[in-house]
C-alpha cells in the first residue's frame, strides 16, 4: 500500500521523527537510493588505472554531453519515440569526437572496453526523498536494513519494498506550503494583518482576474506557459474550474480541454446520452474527468456497488483487455435491467473506457487546486511579500531563484541590493520611493549559508569594513568577496578597493586574535580601519558580471539596458514572443545565460540549446547543426547577441513550450563604443562621469601633441551624449 501526504518541507523531518517515536525506531525505515557512476567519473578513474595521461582523460570527460537525442522504445505503447536522454558509454562511441579518438588510440579503445563494465553500476547510497516504510513488527523480519547518515534505511529500493507488501508512506516536503507560511509572516510583519488561509473567500474576483490574465507565475501548479495559456483561454470564474484544470492538464485528458471550455461557455449545448449519465457528468460538461465520476456512472446506470465500481475503474486503468471486454457485457446487461437502452449502454461504456485511462482522483485535484488558489490570492493582494517569500524559500536552488528574480522584474517590483545596514538573513520587504520593494537577503548570495547569514545580520551597526571583519573572524575570504560584489558593503566605499584590501585585513584580524589569545590584549585594540575606501571602481560591465556571479541577477542594471539605448529598432522583448505564432520570424537582442551542447544521434553533429535572457525574462533558443557550424564562435556565456530566427511552439506531454529556432546571429556591438574628447575639455567635465557607469569608453586626446590618453571612464552612452551637449563639448564617437 502506498499513501501520499504533503507537509511543509522544513518540518518533514519532524514527521519522520514522530512516526519513529510512535511505532518504534526498528518499525520505521526510510528507503535506500543507489547513485550510479557517472560517465565522466568512469573515464577519469579507468583512465587513471590504465595510466592514460590526465590531459587525455580530461579532454574526453569534458566533451561528454549531458543529453543526446535517441529513439526510445515505449513498451506500454509498443512504439519508438525520439527523446533527449543521458548517454551511455556505448552511445558516446557513435559521436564523431569519441569515435575518432577510439579509432586512433588503443589506450582510449581499451578505456571504453573496460569502462563499459562499470556503466550503470552504483557508486554510493542515499535516502529516498520522501518514502518511509512502517511495519507492524520490527522491519528486520521483512527486509534487509542498514544505516545511511545515521538513519535506518531499507536495502531494497522503492519498488522492491512495495512489492513485498510493506506499508509505504510518501511524506512529501511541499515547499509551496513553506512559501505560504513565509508570505503570511511577512504580511503580518509589514502590514500588521493576520491572514487565515482557511477563511479566505473562494470566489474572490481579484484572484480570478489575475488567473484570467494568465499572470500565474509562481502560482502552485499553474505557472507553466501552457497553464498560463489555458487560463487565458478558459477564463475561470469558479473553484470547480481550477479543480478541473489540475485534472485535465495532463497527457491524455488534454485532448478534451476544448470540449470542457466549449461546454463551460455554452452549457445548454452539451448533449448527454442519458439522464443518469448527466447526474455524474454535468459538473464537467459531459466529460468524465475524475475517477469518482466513472464510479458514480456505473453505480447510477448499472446498479454496481461501490466496491464493484472501484474494481472496474482499476481494471480499465490497467488496460486488461480481457477484463474490459468481459465487463462491457456485464455493464450492458445490468443497464438494460435498469431500463437503459442497450445501444446507450454501449455508447456510455465506450466513453468510460476512454476516460478511465486518464481519470484523475478528484480529491487530489481539489487539494492541489485549493493550494493553487491560495497562492494566487496571495499574489493578487500581497505580490511583494509573496515574491520575497518565494526568493527566501528557493534561495538554495539557483535555477529556481533565478526564475523568481525574473518574475519579480516582470512584475515591475524593485529589487534592492544587499546592504549591511538593511539586509537580513531572509529576503525582506521595505519601502523605496513610496513603493514596496524587495531587499536582497544574505542567503541569496552565493556561498553564504544560513549560519553565517545570521551572524552577518547581527553586525548591521558595524562602523567600518575593518570593524565588520574583526567581529566576524570565521568568515572566509571568498565569502567576503561575494558580499563585496553583492553591494553589501557599498556604504564603506569602492568595491574594487575593498576587494583588494580584504585579504590583508583578514590577516591583520587573525594576527590580532592570536595575540589576544595569549596576552588578553593587543596593540591593535581599537583599530577600526578607514571609514571609507575610495578609489577607482570596477567598470560597469565588470560590476554587473560580479553581481550576476554572486546574486544570479544584476541589481545595478542590465548590460542590455544601455545597448538598447544605442541600437535602434530592437524593441522586441522575450516576454513579447508569447503573442507570436508558430513559424513567425523574430529578431531579438539578448544575452546568453547558459549553453548546452549536444550531438545528434543520426549524424553525430554538434548543436546547442541556449538559455537567453533580456532585462525581464528568459527563454530557450535552439541552434541546429547547420546554424551551429556558422555561429559556434559567437556562442559564449554572457555574450550579447542579436539573434534572427523563427518561433517554434511545441506540445510535449500536454505542456506547450515556446522557443526560438536560431538561423543567424551577430554581436550586438561590432566594436567597443568610444568617445574621443580633447583632454582640456575632459578635465572640465570629468566630475559628471562619477555616477553614470556604463559600456562606453571615454578617451582623452592631446590635440597639440596628437596623442591619446586612455582614461578610466566607462560611462552610459546616452547620458554621456547629454553631458557633451550640455557643456557644448566637441567629440568624435566610434
Amino acid at each position: 500500500m502506498d499513501i501520499d501526504t504533503d507537509f511543509q518541507n522544513q518540518y518533514r523531518h519532524v514527521i519522520v521523527e514522530y512516526v519513529q517515536a510512535k511505532y518504534g525506531y526498528d518499525h520505521v525505515s526510510q528507503i535506500v537510493t543507489y547513485n550510479m557512476l557517472g560517465l565522466k567519473s568512469i573515464i577519469r578513474n579507468v583512465g587513471k588505472v590504465l595510466g592514460i595521461p590526465y590531459l587525455v582523460t580530461d579532454e574526453l570527460s569534458k566533451n561528454v554531453p549531458k543529453k543526446i537525442r535517441k529513439f526510445v522504445y515505449l513498451e506500454e505503447e509498443d512504439r519508438e519515440e525520439e527523446q533527449e536522454i543521458e548517454p551511455t558509454l556505448e552511445d558516446l562511441k557513435t559521436i564523431p569526437f569519441f569515435k575518432e579518438r577510439i579509432d586512433s588510440s588503443e589506450d582510449v579503445a581499451q578505456l571504453f572496453k573496460i569502462g563499459k563494465l562499470f556503466d550503470g553500476l552504483p557508486s554510493s547510497t542515499g535516502k529516498h526523498a520522501c518514502g518511509v516504510i512502517i511495519g507492524a513488527h520490527p522491519l528486520h523480519q521483512y527486509v534487509g536494513l542498514m544505516e545511511v547518515d545515521g538513519v535506518l534505511v531499507t536495502q531494497f529500493e522503492k519498488k522492491a519494498s512495495e512489492s513485498i507488501g510493506l506499508l509505504k508512506m510518501d511524506f512529501l516536503g511541499l515547499i509551496t506550503l513553506d512559501i505560504e507560511v513565509e508570505t503570511l509572516r511577512l504580511i503580518k510583519k509589514n502590514k500588521g494583518i493576520e491572514i487565515d488561509l482557511d477563511k479566505i473567500p473562494l470566489d474572490d474576483t481579484k484572484t480570478f482576474e489575475l488567473l484570467q490574465r494568465g499572470q500565474s507565475g509562481k502560482v502552485f501548479q499553474l505557472e507553466s506557459q501552457g497553464m498560463r495559456n489555458l487560463l487565458k483561454k478558459m477564463q475561470p470564474t469558479d473553484m470547480s474550474h481550477i479543480i478541473a484544470i489540475a485534472a485535465l492538464f495532463r497527457p491524455g485528458p488534454m485532448q478534451f480541454i476544448d470540449n470542457y471550455i466549449e461546454g463551460m461557455k455554452t452549457p445548454s449545448k452539451v448533449k448527454y446520452p442519458h439522464p443518469l449519465y448527466e447526474n455524474s457528468a454535468k459538473e464537467t460538461f459531459g466529460i468524465l474527468v475524475y475517477q469518482e465520476q466513472i464510479m458514480q456512472v456505473v453505480q447510477d446506470m448499472a446498479g454496481f456497488s461501490l466496491g464493484e465500481a472501484d474494481i472496474l475503474r482499476r481494471g480499465i486503468g490497467k488496460k486488461d483487455k480481457q477484463y474490459i471486454d468481459q465487463m462491457e457485457e456485464e455493464f450492458s446487461k445490468r443497464c438494460v435491467d435498469n431500463g437503459v437502452p442497450e445501444k446507450t449502454a454501449k455508447e456510455v461504456y465506450a466513453m468510460i473506457k476512454k476516460f478511465a485511462e486518464y481519470g484523475f482522483n478528484k480529491s487530489h485535484s481539489a487539494a492541489y487546486a485549493l493550494i493553487a488558489y491560495e497562492t494566487a490570492y496571495l499574489k493578487a493582494y500581497y505580490p511583494v511579500e509573496f515574491m520575497a517569500a518565494n526568493c527566501t524559500i528557493n534561495s538554495d536552488n539557483k535555477d529556481k531563484l533565478i526564475s523568481c528574480l525574473a518574475e519579480i522584474k516582470a512584475m515591475g517590483i524593485e529589487i534592492l541590493p544587499s546592504s549591511i545596514r538593511f539586509s537580513q538573513t531572509k529576503f525582506t520587504v521595505e519601502k523605496s520611493e513610496g513603493q514596496s520593494a524587495i531587499r536582497y537577503g544574505y542567503i541569496g548570495i552565493d556561498g553564504i549559508g544560513e549560519d553565517i547569514a545570521k551572524t552577518i545580520e547581527t553586525l548591521s551597526n558595524c562602523e567600518t569594513f575593518y570593524d565588520f571583519i574583526s567581529q566576524c573572524p570565521n568568515i572566509r575570504n571568498n565569502q567576503i568577496t561575494n558580499l563585496i560584489y553583492s553591494g553589501t558593503f557599498d556604504i564603506f566605499g569602492c568595491r574594487k578597493k575593498m576587494r583588494e584590501i580584504a585579504p590583508s585585513i583578514l590577516e591583520t584580524v587573525k594576527y590580532h586574535n592570536q595575540i589576544k589569545s595569549i596576552y588578553k590584549s593587543s596593540i591593535l585594540d581599537g583599530l577600526s580601519g578607514e571609514a571609507f575606501y575610495d578609489g577607482t571602481e570596477y567598470g560597469f560591465k565588470e560590476k554587473l558580471d560580479n553581481e550576476k556571479r554572486v546574486l544570479h541577477c544584476c541589481i545595478s542594471g542590465h548590460p542590455l539596458e544601455q545597448i538598447r539605448g544605442v541600437l535602434k529598432g530592437y524593441d522586441t522583448l522575450i516576454s513579447d514572443i508569447q503573442d507570436l505564432n508558430d513559424g513567425d520570424d523574430i529578431q531579438i537582442l539578448c544575452q546568453i545565460n547558459s549553453i548546452q551542447q549536444i550531438f545528434t544521434k543520426k549524424s553525430g553533429e554538434p548543436m546547442a540549446f541556449l538559455k537567453i535572457e533580456d532585462e525581464y525574462d528568459f527563454c530557450e533558443a535552439i541552434v541546429f547543426p547547420k546554424a551551429y557550424a556558422d555561429i559556434e564562435n559567437l556562442l559564449k556565456e554572457d555574450s550579447v547577441l542579436i539573434l534572427n530566427g523563427k518561433i517554434q511552439i511545441k506540445e510535449d506531454n500536454g505542456e506547450e513550450s515556446i522557443s526560438i529556432i536560431v538561423n543567424t546571429a551577430r554581436h550586438a556591438l561590432s566594436s567597443a563604443l568610444r568617445f574621443y574628447v580633447d583632454i582640456n575639455d575632459l578635465e572640465k567635465i570629468e566630475g559628471e562621469f562619477v555616477n553614470i557607469n556604463g559600456i562606453a569608453e571615454v578617451i582623452g586626446v592631446d590635440t597639440v601633441h596628437r596623442q591619446c590618453y586612455k582614461q578610466a571612464y566607462y560611462v552610459d552612452y546616452v547620458k554621456a551624449l547629454n553631458i557633451f551637449n550640455k557643456y557644448k563639448i566637441k567629440f568624435v564617437s566610434v
